[in-house]
């Protein structure tokens, strides 16, 4: 399985494009890797309350569509949920310690040249108010607690409630649908049901020609970092006037931590603020059910499977191997 490299990840291509370029083109032509021959995407045997006789999944292969749905109602509850460093974002929007000076002569304060050159030997925007407080009187352990009170506040109050809402936004703005790779993965079979192997795994040919152009354009590989992406940076810069939060949210859908690499997915991603919707599929050319999948689902989805012509399949596991074994439905 090929992957994109740490040197060309998602968030240094999108977050370095110009505002007239679209990031989705970009991706597009960057071409990161071929799409797979077949899709697969793994689906449970619920029913929406206002049809709970009909399986989300046999509805599905009925009618030819994929849902997609935000990143909230994935099945991973921190699903594209940002890892922000409140204290670097306190700090960070809260500028430099030059930006400090300039912020105190605009206030009619005097500052000395030595007092300058002090100032802009320090990191942070704290130290450097811990230095002026300490020039009003205060002893320097108390200005020192003095400052970082202030940036404890800022934090607390300001930036930390702030990262999650801005995360809650895009979880609840960002429609998705997951696929895999490949069906063989026994852990994948444990995600999506009470027990394992029951529900359904579809297979889609996504080089189809009857594949919706916005499918082939708008599918791509989920990048796999070490703990994830820091997203600190990207959201200071996309809460600034001229920001785009687009750019974040399309991140957040395809980058994950390197933990889930096992996944191998593939992630259709809907353009940001369009809510839940049915979206066009490529064709579909096989049903896998899971062994243990119930009785009334397995009938539904054999008989709508043979109604379109589509051949069906049992998953079981090998546990001597520990890999998974497809085998056809009425051996």
């Amino acid at each position: 399985m090929n992957s994109i490299s740490p040197e060309d990840t998602y968030a240094s291509l999108i977050f370095s494009l110009p505002e007239s370029e679209r990031a989705l083109d970009i991706l597009e032509i960057k071409n990161f890797r071929e799409m797979p021959k077949r899709l697969y995407r793994f689906r449970s045997e619920s029913c929406p309350r206002q049809n709970p006789s009909t399986p989300y999944a046999v509805d599905e292969i009925r009618r030819g569509y994929v849902y997609a749905s935000p990143a909230n109602q994935q099945n991973d509850v921190f699903d594209s949920c940002l890892r922000v460093n409140a204290d670097d974002l306190a700090e960070k929007a809260m500028g430099s310690p030059n930006d400090w000076i300039e912020y105190l002569r605009g206030q009619g304060k005097t500052i000395s040249k030595q007092q300058e050159r002090d100032v802009l030997q320090f990191n942070s925007v704290y130290e450097a108010a811990a230095y002026f407080i300490e020039n009003e009187g205060w002893s320097k352990e108390k200005s020192k607690e003095a400052a970082l009170a202030l940036k404890k506040a800022i934090k607390d109050v300001s930036f930390k409630p702030l990262s999650q809402q801005f995360s809650k936004l895009i979880q609840d703005s960002n429609p998705l649908c997951s696929f895999t790779d490949t069906p063989l993965a026994e852990q994948m079979w444990g995600y999506y049901n009470d027990k394992p192997f029951q529900g359904a795994c579809i297979e889609y040919n996504p080089r189809s020609q009857i594949a919706p152009r916005a499918f082939q354009r708008l599918t791509l590989p989920v990048q796999y970092l070490e703990g994830g992406m820091d997203a600190t940076n990207h959201m200071l810069e996309s809460l600034k006037p001229d920001g785009n939060i687009q750019r974040l949210s399309l991140v957040a859908a395809l980058v994950k931590d390197k933990k889930w690499e096992h996944e191998r997915e593939w992630r259709y991603c809907v353009p940001f603020g369009i809510g839940p919707r049915e979206c066009g599929a490529p064709e579909i050319t096989k049903v896998i059910l899971g062994y243990q999948a119930g009785e009334t689902f397995s009938e539904q989805i054999k008989e709508v499977c043979q109604s379109n012509g589509i051949p069906v399949e049992v998953a079981t596991p090998d546990h001597g191997s520990r890999k998974v074994v497809l085998r056809p439905i009425d051996e």
